[in-house]
């Protein structure tokens, strides 16, 4: 056999083994995405409770955004907590209230206790 017919056959076996490592990975990408795909479909929904603790309900939105830069430097524990201001329409009058994610009731509970032995009003909400 000459070297030139030699180089040709290896460069196929080389490209034969490439295409095959090809192969087996685009079969592994398969059955890994259709893996978790499978572990992404719930049978049921998910029942998530969510514990917020109302700081307080203000007038105007900003009344709300000022308060809670207050309270988060006064109280450095709520600072890191998620913050939301919600409208709400109580007696055809206009309320921005100002509440904080505390995760689960129990710590919603924790953290309003310990907010009111501070001196601070609020009350645990869902």
């Amino acid at each position: 056999m000459s070297a030139e017919r030699a180089r040709r056959v290896a460069a196929r076996l080389r490209l034969g083994l490439l295409l095959g490592l090809l192969a087996a990975t685009a079969a592994w990408a398969w059955y890994d995405v259709r893996s978790r795909r499978a572990r992404t479909e719930w049978q049921r929904p998910l029942q998530v409770a969510v514990a917020l603790v109302q700081l307080g309900a203000f007038p105007s939105e900003a009344a709300a955004n000022t308060a809670w830069t207050r309270e988060s430097k006064r109280f450095n524990y709520i600072a890191n907590l998620g913050k939301s201001v919600e409208k709400a329409e109580v007696n055809g009058r206009t309320f921005y209230r100002l509440k904080v994610n505390a995760g689960s009731a129990g710590a919603a509970q924790e953290l309003c206790g310990k907010l009111k032995v501070a001196g601070e009003a609020c009350i645990v909400t869902n």
